[in-house]
Order: structure tokens, then sequence, then C-alpha cells
């Protein structure tokens, strides 16, 4: 039995994005092992009357080295296709989001984070390079330097404003795998004028 490893929220923060909210911000392994990090976010109104729940899916680094940082993203969404009026589409979207209707308007969030001493899955055998930035996309390359292919590459992407605050994190999956010892190349659109409010802001 091995004592769960010390996690720290380095920062947080209650967004609305286009009309959905989500948690964003820094979570920190800042023990002396490995750790496996499950986050789980919970929004509040005034009153504090718990109004959704909602974990970290895949926009986190859920692998973190001793003293390693990850940017992370908790959406909270809803349930697909429960109105009478929704059709199920006929292929399958892996994109496919559902934003969460809420009756009431959240202004305070809770996080919970907690982790596991991990001994798989620590090293990853890839290296970002050549990342060009313009106003509509993020170029770049990733390099395999490893001997197993990458089968399902992700880059995970943090926007922040002139006072390097954190204001949105998002990812991009690649559709091609890396072979040993290959480049690919990646491409990322920026959102056109993205209305974003902050609505509680939590420094540490």
């Amino acid at each position: 039995v091995l004592k769960p490893p010390v996690l720290e929220i380095v920062s947080a923060k209650l967004i609305k994005f286009n009309k959905r909210y989500a948690i964003i911000g820094t979570v920190q392994n800042i023990d002396n092992v490995p750790a496996d990090v499950v986050l789980k976010g919970t929004l509040y109104n005034n009153n504090s009357k718990e109004l959704a729940t909602y974990s970290a899916k895949h926009i986190i680094k859920h692998k973190l080295m001793p003293k390693e940082i990850s940017a992370f993203r908790i959406n909270f969404e809803g349930i697909a296709w429960s109105k009478i009026k929704d059709s199920i589409p006929k292929t399958f979207n892996p994109d496919e989001f559902t934003p969460l209707e809420l009756n009431e308007q959240p202004t305070k969030f809770n996080l919970h984070a907690a982790g596991n001493v991990s001994n798989s899955d620590l090293f990853k055998d890839i290296v970002l390079s050549n990342v060009n930035t313009t106003s509509k996309f993020i170029n770049g390359t990733l390099f395999n330097s490893g001997t197993q292919e990458i089968t399902v590459p992700q880059v995970i992407i943090t926007f922040y404003n002139k006072n390097k605050e954190i204001i949105w994190v998002d990812n991009l999956f690649l559709k091609e795998g890396i072979r040993q010892e290959r480049k690919l190349h990646f491409q990322y659109s920026i959102s056109k004028n993205p209305i974003i409010k902050i609505i509680n802001d939590i420094r540490y």
C-alpha cells in the first residue's frame, strides 16, 4: 500500500466560453513519485447549492512525473438526445458535445484532485518542434523519438492573455499515428472571436 501523491491546484477559474461553462487551470504533482491524476469539478450558485459535477476527461495529462505541471479543462456535459425533438445522428461523431443546461447561474466552484502512484505509461517519446502561430492557425511538427508507434497523438493547447493568465485550454487529436523515428505535421484552427467570460477566478 503506497501513500497517494500530493497534488496542488496551481490556478483555476470558472469561465463561460461561447455559452458553455468550463473550469480551466493547471495542476502540479509536487510529490517525489509519479502520479495518476483524477480531477473532479463541482459548480455552485450563490447559495452554495450544487448545480453540476463532472470530471476531467481527455483535456489533461493524467500521468504526471514528479514536479510536472499540466493544464486542464473540465467540460460540463449534458445527456445527449434526451429531448423528444432531438434525433440520433446516423454516423458516429467523436467531437459530439451536448452542453449542460442549468436552471441557475453558477458563481462558485470546487475542485477535487486525487492521485495514485503510477509506474506505467510515464515516458512520452514525442517531441514538439517547428511551432508557428498566426491569427488563424497553430502549426507544428510532432516527432516520435521512441521505439514504439504512437497510435493516438494528442496536443493540449493553452491560451494566455497579456498578463500571462490562462484564458482557455483546448486539445487536438491527430487522425494518424506516428511510427518510430518519424514525424507528423499538425494544424490547429483558432476559434474566431470567442466570447470568454471569467465568472470566478481562484488564485493560490
